[in-house]
C-alpha cells in the first residue's frame, strides 16, 4: 500500500496539471460571453476573438521545441515544473488584464503547457509507475482534462471572467508544490548514468519485490550498455545530425507513426472540434437555441464521467481489446449518424423526431470517451524508448499540435461545403483507417514494462544474462 501510495502521491501532481489545462480550454466560453456582454471593459471585435482563441494553439506548436532539452537535460521534475508555471502565469495575466494584447499573451502562456503537458505527462507517468497501475494512471490523465473543462464552466455560472480566472490557479498552484516534493525518474537517472540514484529512487516508488528488482536490473544494463556503446563509437557529430540520425531508425520510425495515427483518430473523433464547433454541429440535431446549449452541457457531463470510468475499465479489459471493440463500434455508430442527418436533410426521415439521433450521438460519445480517448492517450507514454523520449516528445508535440489546428481549420470548411452529415462521414473515413493500421501494428502493453516494450520495437528478443537470478538477489 506504501508504494501505491508514494506512485499515487506524483500523479496527484500530474492531474491536478491537466485539470488546469481544461479549465484554459473551457475557459473561453466564460472570456467571450463576458467580453460580448454589454457594458464589458474590454471590448473585443471579430479579429480580436479569433486571436484570443487561436493563440493557444499558436504557442502549443512551439513549445515542444523547448521542453525537450529539459526533459532530456534537467531531468522530468524540471520539466513538468517548466510546463507547470506558464498556467499559473495565464491566470495571473487574465486576472490584471485591461486589454486584448494581455488576454492574447495569457492565451499563448496557456499554449505553451497544452502543448507539452500531453507528453510530459505521459513520460513521466510511464516512468513513476509500475505496470500495474500505469493503465490506470494514464487513464487518469485524459479523465482529468475533461473535469477541467466541467469545473470551468461551472464556475463561470457563478464568476466573471476575471475571478474565474484567479479561481484557476488553485490546482495550478498545489500541482507546483506536489511536483517540488518528488524524487527524479529512476529511467532518466538511469540514462545519465546515475545508478546508485537511479536504484534508490527506483526502490522508493516500486519497492524491493523481485519483479521490481527484474525491472531495475533490466533498466540499468539496457542504459549502461547504451552508453558504452555511445562511447566506443564517439565522434564529433553534432547534436543535432544525431537527432535526424534517429529518423532512420525502426525504433523511432515505428512509435512516431503510431502516434501520428493516434492523433488522427483523436481529432477525428472530435476531441477538440466538438467544443470548439459545438452549436453548430448540434444545429443539425435541432433548431432550438435554448435546447443547443443544454445538450452541449449534456454532452460535456456525458464525457466527463466516463472518462473517470474509463479508468475503471481498463483495469477490467485488455487494452487492445478495448480500443478496437470501441473503435469498431465508434465508427459505426458515426456511420448511423452520418445517415439520419442525410436522409433528414433530404425529408425523408422525420425532421421533429430528434431523439434517435441524439441517443446515437450520445452513445457515440460514452464510446470514445470511455474507450478509445483514454487508450490512445496512454500509449503516449509508453511507444518511445528512452533513447528517443526528447526527440520523440518533439516529434509527437509538432504531430499534435498540427493535428488540432487542422482539425479546428477544416472543419467549418466541411461544415459548410458537405453539411454535418458529410463532415461525420469524413470523420468515420479517418477513424476507420486509423483504426486498422493500429490493429496491425500496435503492440499490446498491458502490463509490460517500457523495456519489453522498446524491445519489441527493436525487433530484439527481451532476454537477460544466464545469471540474472543471481544478480537480482545480490542487487542492493
Amino acid at each position: 500500500m506504501g508504494i501505491a501510495f508514494k506512485q499515487c502521491w506524483t500523479m496527484c501532481g500530474i492531474i491536478l496539471n491537466l485539470i488546469t489545462i481544461g479549465y484554459h480550454l473551457g475557459y473561453t466560453t466564460i472570456l467571450l460571453r463576458d467580453l460580448k456582454a454589454p457594458g464589458s471593459d474590454i471590448k473585443l471585435s471579430l479579429e480580436a476573438e479569433s486571436w484570443v482563441v487561436s493563440a493557444i494553439a499558436i504557442s502549443s506548436l512551439l513549445s515542444g521545441l523547448m521542453v525537450a532539452p529539459t526533459l532530456q537535460i534537467l531531468g522530468r521534475k524540471s520539466a513538468h515544473i517548466s510546463v507547470v508555471l506558464p498556467n499559473l502565469i495565464a491566470c495571473l495575466i487574465l486576472y490584471f488584464a485591461e486589454d486584448i494584447t494581455a488576454l492574447v499573451i495569457a492565451r499563448l502562456a496557456s499554449g505553451f503547457t497544452f502543448g507539452t503537458t500531453v507528453f510530459v505527462a505521459a513520460i513521466i507517468i510511464g516512468e513513476y509507475s509500475s505496470p500495474e497501475y500505469r493503465g490506470v494512471f494514464l487513464n487518469a490523465k485524459s479523465a482529468s482534462y475533461t473535469l477541467g473543462v466541467f469545473l470551468v464552466h461551472c464556475v463561470g455560472i457563478f464568476y466573471d471572467w476575471r475571478m474565474t480566472a484567479l479561481i484557476g490557479l488553485i490546482p495550478s498552484v498545489l500541482s507546483l508544490i506536489n511536483t517540488l516534493t518528488w524524487s527524479e525518474s529512476p529511467a532518466w537517472l538511469a540514462y545519465k548514468g546515475r545508478y546508485e540514484a537511479c536504484e534508490a529512487s527506483f526502490e522508493q516508488l516500486r519497492g524491493d519485490s523481485y519483479r521490481a528488482k527484474e525491472e531495475l536490473l533490466l533498466l540499468m544494463e539496457t542504459q549502461r550498455n547504451r552508453r558504452l556503446s555511445k562511447i566506443k563509437g564517439k565522434s564529433k557529430i553534432s547534436s543535432f545530425r544525431q537527432n535526424l540520425s534517429k529518423l532512420s531508425k525502426k525504433d523511432f520510425i515505428r512509435p512516431s507513426l503510431i502516434v501520428l495515427f493516434v492523433f488522427v483518430i483523436l481529432e477525428s473523433s472530435g476531441r477538440h472540434s466538438f467544443s470548439a464547433y459545438a452549436v453548430r454541429f448540434m444545429s443539425a440535431f435541432t433548431t432550438n437555441n435554448t435546447s443547443t446549449l443544454y445538450y452541449v452541457l449534456a454532452v460535456d457531463g456525458v464525457v466527463c464521467i466516463c472518462g473517470i470510468l474509463s479508468c475503471v475499465i481498463v483495469k477490467l479489459y485488455r487494452r487492445r481489446t478495448i480500443l478496437f471493440t470501441a473503435g469498431g463500434l465508434a465508427c459505426v455508430l458515426l456511420v448511423s449518424i452520418c445517415v439520419y442527418l442525410y436522409l433528414k436533410a433530404k425529408g425523408i426521415a422525420p425532421e421533429d423526431n430528434i431523439w434517435l439521433p441524439l441517443t446515437l450521438l450520445f452513445t457515440y460519445h460514452v464510446v470514445i470517451s470511455l474507450g478509445v480517448a483514454p487508450i490512445i492517450m496512454a500509449l503516449l507514454g509508453e511507444v518511445y524508448p528512452l533513447e528517443h523520449k526528447g526527440f520523440g516528445t518533439v516529434v509527437s508535440g509538432v504531430f499534435f499540435s498540427l493535428s488540432v489546428l487542422v482539425a479546428l481549420k477544416v472543419t467549418p470548411a466541411l461544415i459548410k461545403s458537405m453539411e454535418v452529415y458529410g463532415t461525420f462521414f469524413v470523420y468515420s473515413l479517418c477513424l476507420a483507417g486509423s483504426f486498422v493500421y493500429l490493429y496491425i501494428f500496435m503492440p499490446e502493453t498491458e502490463g509490460k514494462t517500457l523495456q519489453e516494450i522498446e524491445h519489441h520495437f527493436n525487433g530484439v528478443p527481451l532476454t537477460l544474462q544466464n545469471d540474472t537470478e543471481g544478480k537480482l538477489l545480490n542487487n542492493k
